[in-house]
């Protein structure tokens, strides 16, 4: 059976950190790595890594001075010795047979293996782009990946992107998957939600943001020779980012090209109800105002289930 590398990108983890460990140490599937990547943290973070290497030969840990989250998950690839890789961030733990389970659906021909997915089946490359492109399976963890998906361009990720990096990431692996992806409803992935100091949520967005992952998305895309297989897909995306920019209310710039290129290829897919909204909001302010309300109520829907439901 194949070595797995479970890489964890550490920064000031201290309160969540053992756990985390504890949960991919006591993994019913034992051929493992476990990779701590200590990305200059300011507090215990580091010591209680090095611990962990004292008591399981299993745990390498490394020190490097603070480059970010992106850094430090390649850092892990570079030296992982696994035939697979496997994420997890620091402040959230798995379920003992997580391992097991996602091996249990390795066979020749397969490149990715995720859980926690909304669909069932076995994917092709163009298929799972499309998903990805539908907003589900965006992050890294959850995942079980050939460590061969990964080289140079896709650990090249530009830093700048503090959240969207799991998806750039898995739009560059598409350009080296050869076989299918295995798609499953298994949760096995315990996210903690209530971590103050997550990344996303104190990440402040803006259109300068936003505006750099659509045109990072868009390379990705368009440099693989399947692109016309996904561009429909790739289209709809646009068109809901674009949606829920207006509906935030950035200040955008309706005659930059990536903009045109939409009004462009709106002649050239169906639209449903909601894409004609956007496309009319480019040019009608009144459009505009009704995106705006829609995404409000849509936040205070979610807020209120999430505080009393």
């Amino acid at each position: 059976m194949p070595k797995i590398s479970v890489i964890v990108p550490v920064y000031n983890a201290e309160r969540y950190i053992k756990k985390c460990i504890e949960s991919i140490l006591s993994q019913t599937y034992s051929d493992i790595e476990c990779l701590l990547i200590d990305d200059g943290s300011k507090d215990l973070s580091g010591h209680i890594c090095d611990e962990y290497t004292l008591k399981d030969k299993r745990v390498r840990v490394v020190h490097q001075e603070n480059k970010g989250e992106l850094d430090a998950r390649a850092e892990g690839v570079r030296i992982s010795q696994g035939e697979w890789l496997y994420f997890v961030d620091s402040d959230d733990i798995i379920m003992s047979d997580t391992l097991d389970s996602m091996l249990s659906y390795v066979e020749e021909g397969v490149d990715v293996v995720a859980f926690e997915s909304q669909v069932e089946g076995k994917f092709s490359k163009v298929d799972y782009a499309k998903i990805l492109l539908g907003f589900q399976l965006l992050p890294v963890w959850g995942k079980l990946y050939r460590r061969c998906l990964f080289n140079d361009y896709v650990l090249g990720i530009p830093r700048f992107f503090k959240v969207g990096e799991d998806f750039l990431t898995n739009l560059r692996l598409l350009s080296n998957i050869k076989g299918t992806v295995v798609c499953k409803a298994q949760h096995k992935y315990i996210y903690n939600r209530s971590n103050p100091e997550s990344v996303q949520l104190k990440h402040i967005s803006s259109y300068a943001y936003e505006r750099s992952m659509i045109l990072e998305v868009g390379m990705a895309l368009t440099a693989m020779p399947e692109y016309s297989a996904m561009e429909q897909a790739h289209f709809k995306w646009l068109i809901a980012y674009l949606g829920g920019m207006i509906g935030l209310r950035y200040q955008i710039d309706y005659r930059e090209n990536w903009i045109k290129d939409i009004q462009t290829k709106s002649q050239k897919f169906p639209l449903s109800w909601k894409d004609k909204m956007v496309i009319s909001a480019i040019n009608i302010n009144v459009c505009r105002w009704v995106l705006v309300v829609e995404k409000s109520s849509k936040r205070f829907l979610r807020n209120f289930l999430r505080r009393f439901v």
